[in-house]
């Protein structure tokens, strides 16, 4: 029996290698999602409610580090102020930004019954552009890109990856000469804004948990 061919182990390697990176984005979806400058109130977890909440801390992964959005010790308040948590615990984000998309967690010492919840908080923004314009889609990174994936709801507009090297584009974006991805910005380009490309549209930048999100609204010119 003749061993595989190259060019065959390479295709296959790389066949592998998109389906994890879809699998992957596929388990790191918005559990809330919130437009700029609103409030959002992110539920501490089940179980009943707590009755001693001296020791409470709420984390904040943000892609490129853990940050302490709330701490209250003993009582006492060292991080935040106390018109951050409601009365049962949970955390109050207050004139949403990009910068608040993430993962949130709680941890409560001292008290029974209660199961803290990891919430992925996706934050949008509007953008607008002209029907039969290009639009442009940016996701406002500073950091150098490895990997970013576009989607639309469940389904995948754009992505690239520096091991791939290739660009691929789905549905509206499919024929490549519809939009362009800008692998250094993570820029989508969608040339010839239609009505039907009304959406929210969210960015994976390099395999980490903040979704952002833009929410493109076709204007008449």
């Amino acid at each position: 029996m003749r061993p595989p061919r190259t060019d065959t182990l390479l295709a296959i390697a790389v066949f592998l290698l998109l389906l994890r990176f879809r699998l992957t984005f596929a388990q790191q979806q918005c559990d809330m999602t919130a437009v700029v400058g609103d409030t959002v109130t992110i539920p501490l977890g089940g179980g009943p409610h707590p009755k001693d909440l001296k020791n409470l801390v709420w984390k904040h992964e943000t892609g490129t580090g853990s940050l302490t959005a709330f701490r209250r010790s003993g009582g006492r308040v060292s991080r935040g102020t106390e018109r951050d948590v409601t009365g049962d615990g949970s955390l109050v984000l207050r004139d949403v930004q990009m910068s608040h998309s993430g993962q949130y967690s709680a941890r409560v010492d001292n008290t029974d019954g209660v199961r803290p919840v990891t919430v992925t908080l996706c934050v949008t923004k509007p953008v607008y552009g002209l029907l039969g314009a290009d639009v442009e889609l940016d996701p406002d990174v500073s950091e150098t890109l490895f990997d970013i994936s576009w989607q639309r709801g469940r389904y995948f507009v754009a992505m690239w990856n520096r091991d791939i090297a290739e660009h691929d584009y789905y549905g509206r974006c499919e024929t490549g000469e519809q939009c362009d991805l800008n692998n250094s910005t993570g820029v989508l380009v969608m040339k010839g804004l239609k009505a039907e490309d009304e959406g929210r549209y969210l960015a994976k930048i390099n395999r980490k948990t903040p979704l952002m999100g833009l929410d493109l609204i076709p204007l008449s010119k």
